[in-house]
């Protein structure tokens, strides 16, 4: 997902209820929201699961939303778990920040 632009929430993907979300082997490069997220903004959403297989990169960079660098927003009143799954050689490159809002029960980020 490179250079999408919203004017809200979710430069690239805006995800709400969500129950279980999968992504393999996918880099969000230079997206824009004007409010929350830059790349994503997942609201009331349970198990995002963000996959890197053997051999592959998956990049979050230059992706920003009013706060600035944001990769992706968490919103909602629920218990969030982001898992991160990489491969032998899978590599997750995170160079934008992640935040979430006040009302969000919790967030696990799992790396496996």
């Amino acid at each position: 997902f490179t250079g999408n632009t919203a004017g809200n929430n979710g430069g690239a993907i805006y995800i709400t209820n969500s129950d279980i979300l999968t992504f393999t082997d996918t880099s969000f490069i230079g997206n824009t929201a004007s409010s929350d997220g830059g790349a994503m903004y997942i609201s009331d959403s349970t198990n995002i699961n963000f996959n890197v297989t053997s051999g592959n990169t998956s990049t979050f960079s230059n992706n920003t939303d009013s706060s600035g660098d944001n990769s992706i927003y968490f919103d909602g009143n629920i218990d969030t778990v982001f898992n991160v799954n990489t491969d032998d050689s899978g590599t997750l490159d995170m160079f934008d920040g992640m935040k979430s809002s006040a009302n969000l029960n919790s967030l696990a980020i799992n790396k496996t």
